[in-house]
């Protein structure tokens, strides 16, 4: 069974119930990102970066933090908007686990709980209704 709104896609199989919820695209990040890395690009400091990994001393541990810090920063921001354009939130129930996993382009990192440790499970219909539980 296939059930496919307009985002939300919900397979239920002989392997259990797979809910893929994409996620929602803030046109605003996306386009104040695009507008910092074009004027980064412009205003030369590429080239600036990559005279500065090109100038360390690699004996130096103060650069090399300082290098590393700058990789992960950017890392982290390519990895952001990719996740605001390709994004997917997966939810897979089996009768052994639930398998909850974040996945941007096919690429994913995923957490799995037993089904023995998932206790009070509600569902509600109404989004606007808050439960307990």
């Amino acid at each position: 069974m296939n059930h496919n709104n307009s985002k939300t896609t919900v397979i239920q199989d002989f392997n259990g119930l797979s809910i893929t919820i994409p996620t929602s695209t803030p046109k605003l990040v996306l386009i104040l990102s695009t507008l910092i890395l074009s004027f980064i690009l412009y205003i030369g400091l590429y080239e600036d970066a990559k005279n500065y990994f090109s100038t360390i001393d690699y004996s130096d541990y103060f650069q090399i933090i300082i290098a590393l810090g700058l990789v992960f920063i950017i890392v982290n921001f390519i990895r952001i908007w990719l996740w605001l354009l390709f994004g997917k939130e997966i939810i897979e129930i089996t009768n052994q686990h639930l398998k909850m996993k974040n996945s941007i382009l096919g690429l994913s990192i995923s957490k799995i709980i037993p089904i023995s440790e998932i206790t009070q499970v509600s569902v509600n219909s109404n989004p606007n209704k808050q439960q307990t539980g």
